[in-house]
């Protein structure tokens, strides 16, 4: 069987499309640990920010 590459705009989608969903994961995992914080009554705001820096 022969792999046929696929077409420029559809690997452009596909990429789009992988990078929406790392985004998605992301903003998940920020609204997990953030409600843990909250539940446990650990929010410390400066440790919050922590997380929005590179």
């Amino acid at each position: 069987m022969t792999d046929i590459p696929p077409s420029k705009p559809r690997l452009a989608a596909l990429e789009h499309e992988l990078g929406n969903q790392k985004d998605i994961e992301a903003i998940r995992k920020v609204q997990y640990t953030n409600g843990n914080f909250i539940d446990k009554s650990q929010y410390d705001e400066s440790r919050a920010r922590e997380g929005f820096t590179d």
